[in-house]
């Protein structure tokens, strides 16, 4: 998978001022075609992740910048990227081929973005999704030889019977959304998305987070910046723990 990521910085030489932003207007005035400025990062997935941590930390000298259930995240100068290398869990044997998760680059402008995203579509590549990190905002997508079942397929996805690709047709994401009611029981109406995902781009949340508010109206727990550091184990203790006092009461 290809990642395009745009993260504002500063000049040294012009503090307070972004570094050869395009505006918008200019950028149509100027009517050329967005390009990449750098590799930003690249993701892999791995076999033995504490392992891999140790030679990156120990071995290679690198910083770590972040880490959860999702993986570690490094880098040699924090000061100027927040991480380089992602080690993200997945790869189920040494021998499993797919071990590169995806391969970010940079952009000089939130207008190259847009002119890339323009740009994806009109070549009738498959755009994955665009994500507000915080620190840089990312559009993922597939090149022409990306196959997303296989780029994405984790041990959880086998292990549970969900190796899905990424939708194609409203068909398929209908399909999907058939399987997810039944295998999970879910009761209540599902409702599905056309294709264009404009709920998704318009609504949607990013970083993901999840609250528990009690019975007071108070948040009786959080989680960090998801999904990276969802602990689900933590958070389903901690429901326990609210409906438990509730029935004390």
């Amino acid at each position: 998978m290809l990642a395009l990521q745009y993260a504002p910085v500063r000049s040294a030489r012009e503090p307070g001022k972004a570094h050869n932003a395009l505006t918008r207007q200019s950028f149509e005035e100027l009517n050329t075609p967005a390009k990449v400025t750098g590799l930003g990062h690249i993701g892999f997935y791995v076999h033995h992740l504490e392992l891999k941590m140790e030679f990156y930390e120990d071995f290679m000298g690198m910083q770590r910048t972040k880490v959860g259930p999702l993986g570690a995240f490094y880098s040699a100068d924090p000061e100027s990227c927040n991480h380089e290398i992602a080690l993200i869990n997945g790869r189920a044997s040494l021998e499993d081929p797919h071990w590169i998760r995806q391969i970010s680059m940079r952009v000089e402008s939130l207008d190259d973005l847009r002119d890339f995203k323009r740009r994806i579509h009109e070549r009738g590549y498959e755009l994955d999704r665009i994500v507000s990190h915080a620190s840089a905002i990312g559009c993922y997508f597939h090149d022409p030889e990306n196959n997303p079942t296989e780029g994405w397929q984790t041990d959880s996805n086998v292990a549970e019977g969900v190796p899905f690709r990424q939708h194609r047709s409203y068909d398929e994401r209908e399909s999907v959304a058939q399987s997810c009611s039944i295998d999970l029981r879910i009761g209540l109406p599902v409702n599905i998305e056309e294709m264009v995902n404009a709920i998704d781009e318009a609504y949607g949340a990013a970083p993901e987070r999840l609250y528990l508010v009690d019975v007071d109206g108070k948040v009786a727990y959080h989680e960090g910046a998801g999904p990276h550091f969802f602990d689900l184990d933590e958070w389903e203790q901690s429901i326990q723990v609210c409906a438990a006092s509730v029935v004390s009461r």
